[in-house]
Parts: C-alpha cells; structure tokens; sequence
C-alpha cells in the first residue's frame, strides 16, 4: 500500500492507505471489499512468501489442538485484544484448556 502502482493496482491513489482509511471513515464497506479482493492476490498469496519456521499449534476454545495450515497463517487480522491475546497469561489458558479438551476427548473414546 505504500506504492501501489508497483503492485500493478490501478488507478493507485485508490489503493494509498490514506484513500483506504477515508474509505472506512465514510462506511464504504463495499469499495473497501472490493479493492482488498484486488490487493489479496499480489499481498497474501504472492509466490516465494516467507511463513513462519516450524509448525504452529492452532488452539481453538474447546477444540483439540491441531497443526495451523499456511492458509490459516498467511494474514494478519486485526483486532481489539490482539496485544492481550498475545500475552503469556492467555497462552498458559489456551494451553490449558487445550488439555482439558484433550481429556475429555479421551474419556470418551
């Protein structure tokens, strides 16, 4: 977004992050949608993209845990709490009903 027309989005003033952001401030939701379906495919799925190393754990409230497909991975999505979800406090709670899902997954069986 800081230089579209190198992406090859056209016009690029329609794509700079301010036009974006003004956008958003007028509720246009249907434009934002619209160039975001035009920026994903150079953004997120662009050939030789770099993913994080190793595996990543998916842990999902009252879901056993499972391997993240890079498809679950490939964006960043914003939210109100992503600094606290991050924290060591919600990692250790995930965690642990991660394996109280796990048990009663097994008592089950």
């Amino acid at each position: 977004l800081s230089n579209p027309a190198s992406g090859g989005l056209e016009p690029p003033e329609h794509f700079a992050a301010h036009a974006l952001l003004d956008l958003d401030k007028r509720g246009e939701h249907g434009i934002l949608a619209e160039r975001y379906a035009s920026v994903r495919p150079r953004v997120c799925r662009s050939k030789g993209r770099l993913f994080p190393s190793g595996r990543v754990v998916l842990l999902l409230p009252g879901q056993v845990p499972g391997v993240a497909s890079l498809e679950e991975v490939d964006e960043l999505h914003i939210s109100r709490d992503m600094g606290a979800a991050h924290m060591p406090r919600r990692y250790l709670l995930a965690i642990q009903d991660a394996e109280a899902t796990l048990e009663r997954a097994s008592a089950q069986v």
